[in-house]
Order: C-alpha cells, then structure tokens, then sequence
C-alpha cells in the first residue's frame, strides 16, 4: 500500500515534534536572549547596572509587592474553585454535557472580548454594575480605578477566565483515577469527603502541584508598572494627526489614554509650581523638580487640583485625575496630557522615565 509508514516507536516523537519546536522558538529562545541581554550594556559590554537600576527601582518593588498580594489571594481561590468544578462536571448526571460546555465558556472567549466586557459590566461612568447599583441610590464605584477596587476587580476578572482552564487540568486528572478504587472504598464503607481526602486529594497530587507552578508562572506575568496606553506620542521633528483640529501637527507631549477618575502621580520629588485652567489644555498642575533642571506638567484633568503653589510633592504622590478637560484636545478619549522639559527645551519623557523614582499614571 502507499502513503507514509512510520513506526510505532517513533510515531510519538512525531507529533510532539512541532509544539516543541514552537515551544523553542517562541518560548525558550526569547527567554535565553532575554537573560543574555540583561547583562549586556547599550555598547554590548557585560555589565549589572541594569540590575542595579532595576533594584533601585521603587515602582519595581512596589509591582513585585502587588503581585505577591494578587498571587497570595488569587491561587487559592482559583485551585479550589477549579478543583470543585471539575468534580461537579466528572459526576454522572443529566446534562452534564451542556453544564461542562458553560462552565468552559468564559476561557474560549479571546482576552480581548473579555476586555470589552468586563470594561461594560465595570465602568466608573456607564457600567452595568454602576448602573444596577445607582437604582439603589449607591455611588459609583471605581471597580478599575479604585486602588481599593482595583486588585479585587482584577482577581475577579483572572479568576473569570483561569477557574475555567485550569477545570480542564483537573478533570484530566479525575479521568485518570480508575473506578475499581472507588468501587472499593465504596464496599468499604467509605463516605464522600472520606474518599475525597483519603483517595481523590492524594491521586491528584501531580495535577495539583502543576496547576499550583503554572497558575503562580502566569499570574507573575500579569503586572506592568503603568497602566495606560499611549494615545499620542510625543512628536516634536514629525507630525501626528490630531482628532480635534483635523490637521496633521506636532506633539510635544505624551497622551496617555485612561479611564476618567484614574489618579496622575508625580513622577518624581520637586516642588508644585502652577495650578491653573489653561484655555487650550484644561486643568494643569505645573512641577519644577529637585534635579536636572527638569519641569514635568499634568494637563487635561479632570478637575482642577487642590495643591497649592509651593507644595512640596514626593515622587508616587497623587496630582490629581486623568480627565477631558483639555479643549485642544476634546474629541480624543480621556487620557493624561504628559510633558517633560529640560530647561525650557521639550523632551519625549518616554526614555526619561525610565530614570524616574515614579510613572506618572498608577
């Protein structure tokens, strides 16, 4: 007969082989180049000053303490849940098919949809939650700008998605429990939560110590210490389109697009010197800082700030808000109007940032 014929003992190897060369290429050779490049200097010199930089980082500790914290609450919650759905959908019951199908759902929805709906169900302005809430004579609550609603909303969202994956791992490993010792247990007299702990627990050992390495793996990676997109960069020798004046300018600020309400820090210590409505960029609030002859100015927020001129302000301290205010900039969403000045010459903050105590949007 024709075709390919591939013996029994390599046919495994076979199929493995593509999703560990993808594995190689996408997974492990970026993490190798990632390593080497962390001891390469600019110039290709080897050198720790990125790890001293990276150590004397505030905003990295303080991304390393949250994500302890999101981890320390999340990786229960999501063991037990999955572990408890996973028993719910091995039963032998009527339906069980469709209940597995829904409790799946939420993972096969793309990130992106899920973005949008949470965005729906969460927003500090029209939200579903808010919304419901506000029948009730309740405030808005901002379940995404809120640092008290924040992590919570967050562990919400990931738990959303993650209960239903991580289900699939230990369902896995309930198929692979032979029935016989069920069976016996049974004969023998023993209860649910008997079997449970004495036979289930135990024989998902391995399963368990890989949902725990895995979920720990994932959730390490969701932390960024700025959260915001750009909107606008800054663009002093090129041109960007601008919405508002329907004309192609330049920029010399930085746009970062955010939720209103959402809190603009300080970027580094200095002292407040203007606070004031601009005609053209709404609220500003004006920083001189403690070095390099560096300005930095908060514009279009979404009120004008309480501090006065002369206030003293530590790098992380609250400016004030992201807002619309700005009428030179009206028909963009809300985001922050950020620039930098070194002297009274504009600067992109992007690369300078880097070398600030703080970010300026939390």
């Amino acid at each position: 007969m024709g075709g390919i014929h591939i013996k029994n003992k390599w046919l495994p190897y076979v199929l493995v082989a593509p999703t560990v060369v993808l594995i190689c290429v996408f997974k492990i050779y970026p993490i190798i180049i990632s390593v080497v490049q962390a001891f390469l200097s600019k110039d290709g010199a080897v050198t720790l000053d990125n790890y001293k930089f990276l150590f004397a980082d505030k905003t990295f500790w303080n991304s390393l303490k949250v994500t302890l914290k999101f981890n320390l609450m999340i990786i229960p919650i999501q063991i037990i849940v999955s572990f408890i759905m996973a028993m719910l959908v091995n039963t032998h019951i009527k339906g069980i098919e469709s209940i597995r199908t829904i409790l799946y759902l939420p993972f096969c929805v793309s990130l992106s949809v899920s973005t949008v709906i949470w965005q729906m169900l969460l927003n500090v302005n029209n939200g579903v939650v808010n919304s419901i809430l506000g029948t009730f004579g309740v405030k808005p609550i901002g379940f995404l700008i809120d640092k008290n609603w924040a992590l919570l909303s967050i562990i919400l969202i990931s738990s959303w998605r993650g209960c239903a994956y991580w289900m699939m791992f230990f369902l896995a490993g309930l198929k692979g429990i032979d029935l016989s010792v069920y069976e016996s247990a049974k004969m023998d007299g023993s209860g649910f939560f008997s079997t449970l702990f004495r036979i289930t627990i135990p024989l998902l050992k391995n399963t368990s110590l890989f949902v725990l390495v895995a979920n720990t793996t994932a959730n390490f990676l969701l932390f960024a210490p700025v959260q915001g997109s750009v909107l606008l960069p800054y663009a002093e020798d090129t041109l960007v389109y601008s919405k508002t004046l329907d004309q192609w300018m330049s920029h010399i600020g930085l746009d970062i697009e955010a939720e209103t309400g959402a809190p603009v820090l300080s970027v580094a210590s200095g002292t407040v010197e203007r606070v004031e409505n601009d005609p053209l960029m709404g609220y500003r609030i004006v920083v001189k800082h403690d070095k390099d002859d560096m300005t930095s100015v908060y514009a279009n927020l979404n009120q004008l700030p309480d501090l006065l001129a002369g206030t003293k302000v530590k790098a992380g301290d609250e400016l004030g808000s992201v807002g619309s205010s700005a009428i030179a900039e009206s028909a963009e969403p809300p985001h922050l109007h950020f620039e930098l000045y070194i002297g009274s010459k504009p600067v992109d903050p992007v690369p300078r940032l880097q070398g600030f105590e703080e970010i300026p949007l939390k």
